[in-house]
């Protein structure tokens, strides 16, 4: 599973890439995320390769990631693209 933050100035977003096999572990992550900051959206693309979009106001995207790394996990920040 990768994990990467993509800032684009006012929106920031969350991507989550996974295969089928950790289809239940990225639905709970997602679920744990939205369920601490309900003020992202969530858009999921895929279903053998998993690709979920999290966005929202670059201050709740940051406590979204602040959350992914207490939990153990890696966040790769990356450029935005457009």
């Amino acid at each position: 599973m990768r994990i990467e933050f993509q800032d684009a100035g006012y929106e920031a977003r969350l991507i989550i890439t996974g295969n089928l096999f950790e289809a239940r572990k990225i639905d709970n992550l997602v679920d744990r995320v939205l369920f601490a900051n309900p003020q992202l959206r969530a858009v999921q693309n895929g279903f053998f390769f998993r690709e979920v979009f999290i966005t929202g106001l670059q201050i709740y995207v940051l406590c979204a990631e602040a959350l992914l790394e207490a939990e153990g996990f890696k966040v790769k920040e990356t450029g935005a693209e457009g």
